[in-house]
C-alpha cells in the first residue's frame, strides 16, 4: 500500500493482469499498462482532488473540537483556488479563469485551516460553476478593519437569483441537486 492508502504498483499491475483475462482480453503486459496509464492519467487530478478531500474532511472530523492556529489568509485562499482549480481541469478542461488576489501577506488570523479553506473552496467553485461560456474572472480581496479581516470574492459569472439571494445565507441552503452547507 502506498502512503495515501492506494494499491502499489505491483498489485495494481496484478489486478490489471487479473481483470484483463477476466474479460477474455488477450493484451501484453506492456499494452495492458499503456491503455491503463492513459485512463489513470486522465484521472489524476481528480484522483489528487480527492485525496486532498478525504485528508481534510478525516482532519476536520477527527477533531473534537476546531483548533485555532495563527493561519495566513493569503496561503489560505491560494490553497482554495488551487483546490477548485484542479477539480475543474477535469470537470470543465475548456474553462479559462484569471484569477487575481489582491491580499497582503502579513495578514495572519488565529483560525481554523481546514474549515476556512473548506469554506473558501466552496465559495470560488460557486463562482466556477457560475461561468456560462468558456472564460470567467475570479477576484479575491482581503483588508483589515480595526480588529477584523474583511475578506471579499468577486466573479463575472451569472449571478444569483432574487430567491437564491434570499436563501443564500440559510444553513444548508443550496441551488443545486445536492446537500449544501449555505453561504
Amino acid at each position: 500500500m502506498s502512503p495515501n492508502g492506494l494499491p502499489s504498483d505491483a498489485k495494481f499491475l496484478d489486478a490489471l493482469i487479473t481483470l484483463s483475462h477476466e474479460l477474455n482480453l488477450t493484451l501484453r503486459e506492456d499494452e495492458l499498462v499503456k491503455i491503463f496509464s492513459d485512463i489513470f492519467e486522465e484521472l489524476l487530478p481528480e484522483r489528487r482532488f480527492a485525496i486532498r478531500l478525504i485528508e481534510q474532511m478525516r482532519e476536520w472530523t477527527e477533531e473534537t473540537e476546531l483548533s485555532f492556529r495563527k493561519e495566513n489568509i493569503r496561503k489560505m485562499v491560494e490553497e482554495a483556488l488551487s483546490l477548485v482549480r484542479e477539480y475543474f481541469e477535469t470537470k470543465r478542461p475548456a474553462l479559462r479563469v484569471t484569477e487575481s488576489l489582491s491580499i497582503e501577506e502579513d495578514i495572519w488570523v488565529d483560525a481554523p485551516n481546514v474549515a476556512l479553506v473548506q469554506a473558501f473552496r466552496n465559495i470560488i467553485q460557486n463562482s466556477y460553476e457560475a461561468f456560462e461560456s468558456d472564460t470567467g474572472a475570479v477576484s479575491v480581496k482581503a483588508r483589515v478593519e480595526l480588529d477584523k479581516v474583511l475578506l471579499m470574492f468577486e466573479d463575472n459569472g451569472c449571478g444569483m437569483s432574487d430567491e437564491t439571494r434570499q436563501d443564500a445565507l440559510q444553513p444548508f441552503a443550496t441551488s443545486k441537486d445536492s446537500a449544501g452547507l449555505g453561504l
